[in-house]
């Protein structure tokens, strides 16, 4: 109007561009979560709409060891299982020769399970051998599974230790579970 002409620095052409790639990236990303979604939910643990495959459980003596006050870890869902995050409750008597949990596999394909943790004050046994963290279990396909007990090795204060439980299915589905456990001895 008054002859003064406004200089573009960035012309139009060049905002379509780059909203294409934009839009572009934002849906390759999109797709590629949506498929890492997706895949991580192929042998689930524990969801509440989906059974889980492979997973931590009361072990056949639990009742025994819960009665007798000297260990509990609560379970739920269908079919019952340990959730991740759960505390498992060890008290001084407990004895090695009672299974109190045990690692299910109702999937069509073996799994092998990597458990590491600490655990100060009591001794921890897969299948009658004395557990270290880092320990690699197979646990074979269609209701396969693996047994755990525990032993009181030194008499302590209240301490709380950690486990975690990596189930790998050799698919690329890695799923894990996160456990406190609390020893009162």
């Amino acid at each position: 109007m008054l002859g003064i002409k406004v200089k573009r620095s960035f012309p139009k052409r060049n905002i379509y561009q780059f909203g294409t790639i934009i839009v572009v990236l934002i849906l390759t990303v999109a797709v590629l979560v949506s498929g890492l979604v997706i895949s991580s939910y192929v042998y689930p643990t524990n969801t509440n709409s989906v059974k889980p495959l492979a997973y931590l459980a009361q072990g056949p003596q639990y009742n025994i060891a819960s009665s007798n006050n000297i260990f509990y870890v609560r379970q739920t869902g269908d079919p019952a299982n340990v959730s991740s995050g759960s505390i498992i409750y060890i008290n001084e008597t407990i004895t090695s020769n009672l299974i109190v949990l045990r690692v299910n596999n109702t999937a069509s394909i073996p799994c092998t399970i990597w458990i590491n943790g600490t655990l100060k004050h009591v001794t921890m046994y897969i299948n009658g051998t004395i557990w270290s963290s880092g320990t690699k279990e197979n646990v074979p396909a269609n209701t396969g599974y693996i047994d755990i007990s525990f032993s009181l090795s030194h008499k302590k204060t209240v301490t709380t230790d950690y486990l975690t439980f990596e189930y790998n299915f050799g698919n690329g589905v890695v799923i894990y579970y996160y456990y406190q456990v609390y020893v009162n001895s």
